[in-house]
């Protein structure tokens, strides 16, 4: 992976509200978070709650976005996360994760002391 991410799982979405607060309550801001569930309704009702970042077509790029449309819930996460510049070997393990319930938390650009917020 070439982008500086830090990826933090969580069991639950108060869990997660709780970090991206903490983060933000700790100076980072939160164009560099990415919030994850498998759930389509839940990954966007944290978004919303959170006003963490939507992988939107900046991030995907016109193609990918489109093609989104007609993939299952598990490649359009796996294809967002190697958009964040994951590898697909990260991408297949980070989704598996998801398919058993977890939230992730992606963090971008992150300082030497995100451990403390997390």
């Amino acid at each position: 992976m070439d982008t500086k991410c830090k990826v933090q799982e969580y069991e639950n979405t108060v869990q997660a509200y709780q970090a991206v607060n903490n983060l933000q309550n700790a100076g980072y801001t939160r164009d560099n978070m990415y919030l994850f569930a498998h759930d389509k309704d839940i990954s966007k009702d944290l978004t919303d709650r959170t006003d963490t970042q939507n992988m939107g077509v900046s991030e995907k790029g016109v193609m990918d976005t489109v093609a989104n449309m007609f993939k299952s819930r598990g490649d359009e996460l796996r294809n967002e996360f190697k958009n964040l510049g994951f590898t697909q070997a990260e991408a297949d393990r980070y989704e598996a994760r998801l398919d058993q319930g977890k939230v992730l938390l992606v963090v971008k650009d992150y300082r030497d002391d995100l451990e403390r917020y997390l």
